[in-house]
């Protein structure tokens, strides 16, 4: 079976909104919504599904095992609230064509078998990222019944986030220094040994210490995670971090190699007074404690940090970003400064974050999960999904659907011949 390739644009014209599907290089079907798109509906429809899936994680709860009769209330109530916005962006006829777009496209109903390229869906307009194709329940809208809780996995085939991976499309980038040198999203990262990856980390967190000894015992990775080794001032805190992240490297080891990961393990959240977007770490014990807070940094203040560094070698290919953090997959339709987008600006290969508060344990076995498969050589697509599949089908818990991805689906580990 071959694995789907689905675009998805927007067409405005006038008054009106289209969606512009495409299925391979099919011609194009055109979607209408019921309104026109713009920043006030986006920010209406975005913040009330937001909420209803903050409502839902809260439900779910922080353990990372289901029982099955939880989990079926759980993708329950996951496909109400799909079905609810579908709805309410596109009349009762047009729903019916997507889902059969949907359903020839990817041949996954009454089916589970994930496929080594895995389904995918991108979205190539800023204005669209924000709907959550992920929860729409288009493979099976008829409502869940009990009968079925006995196979969690079939009903899960029912959301276009278990079938395919949806992939946000930046087409526009916006950088603080202008640059004319195409994004880096080259399909691999090329490891002469073991591929560097910096660790970030907020040590408050149940699940920092583990995750630090995952990382360590993993053969093809050369870890990075001494920084900081003392007690900084929150000004050369946030130098030193936007340094590492701007040049892919810390300036105290001259002949470092660029890293090639960058993952955080961190709070995120939004400030519901003008979106500011911030990240919480913590520096090295025994500097954690209540005399000596975690250090919280804002999207802008980096922004700003980038636009004073010197100019770097736009040819190098800088970091994969994985932010294993409440809210980090987050953007606002309004804003630019949410972490996603300052990455995406920074030039990154891509961004895997996730769109509401996780629970840590879910956190941490997802990104095991992830990282097992990709140093396997899997692409980041499969990679996903499959750990999307994985806590599905080991814990009976749907919530892997909560990651989002801005970053090529190809991208891969290989070994320099």
């Amino acid at each position: 079976m071959k694995a789907a390739r689905i675009s998805i644009e927007l067409l405005s014209s006038g008054n009106s909104s289209s969606l512009v599907i495409t299925v391979f290089n099919e011609h194009p079907v055109i979607i209408p919504l019921k309104e026109h798109i713009t920043l006030a509906n986006i920010d209406s429809y975005r913040q009330n599904f937001s909420e209803k899936i903050l409502e839902l994680q809260r439900f779910a709860g922080v353990k990372l095992y289901f029982n099955p009769a939880h989990s079926f209330d759980v993708l329950q109530k996951l496909h109400q609230h799909g079905r609810t916005l579908l709805y309410r962006l596109f009349e009762r006829e047009d729903i019916t064509e997507l889902s059969r777009i949907f359903q020839r496209a990817l041949d996954f109903f009454n089916s589970t078998q994930l496929l080594q390229h895995a389904h995918l869906i991108e979205i190539r307009h800023r204005d669209i990222w924000w709907i959550p194709f992920e929860y729409f329940p288009l493979l099976n809208m008829s409502e869940p019944v009990r009968e079925e809780s006995g196979n969690l996995m079939l009903v899960a085939t029912r959301f276009i986030g278990f079938a395919a991976l949806v992939r946000r499309v930046s087409t526009k980038p916006k950088v603080a220094k202008q640059s004319q040198q195409p994004l880096n999203c080259d399909g691999k990262i090329t490891r002469d040994t073991k591929v560097p990856l910096r660790f970030f980390r907020n040590r408050s967190i149940p699940t920092a210490a583990s995750d630090e000894i995952f990382f360590s015992r993993l053969p093809d990775i050369e870890l990075r995670n001494n920084w900081p080794s003392s007690r900084l001032s929150r000004e050369t805190f946030i130098a030193e971090l936007g340094e590492q992240l701007y040049f892919a490297k810390d300036s105290r080891y001259a002949e470092q190699s660029i890293d090639a990961i960058v993952h955080f393990l961190c709070h995120c959240e939004t400030n519901k007074v003008g979106h500011r977007y911030r990240m919480t770490l913590t520096q090295e014990r025994p500097w954690y404690s209540r005399k000596f807070p975690p250090q919280t940094i804002l999207v802008d203040e980096l922004y700003n940090y980038f636009s004073q560094c010197l100019e770097r070698d736009e040819t190098k290919h800088y970091p994969l970003v994985f932010l294993n953090a409440c809210g980090s997959g987050r953007i606002s339709p309004a804003q630019i400064d949410s972490f996603p987008q300052m990455f995406i600006d920074n030039r990154n290969r891509g961004v895997i974050g996730t769109e509401t508060t996780i629970p840590t344990l879910l956190a941490s076995a997802f990104a095991q999960s992830f990282y097992h498969s990709f140093f396997e050589g899997d692409s980041l697509a499969f990679c996903i999904q499959k750990a999307k599949w994985k806590i599905m089908e080991n814990h009976n818990n749907p919530l892997g659907i909560l990651y989002t991805v801005y970053a090529n689906p190809d991208l891969h580990i290989s070994l320099k011949k």
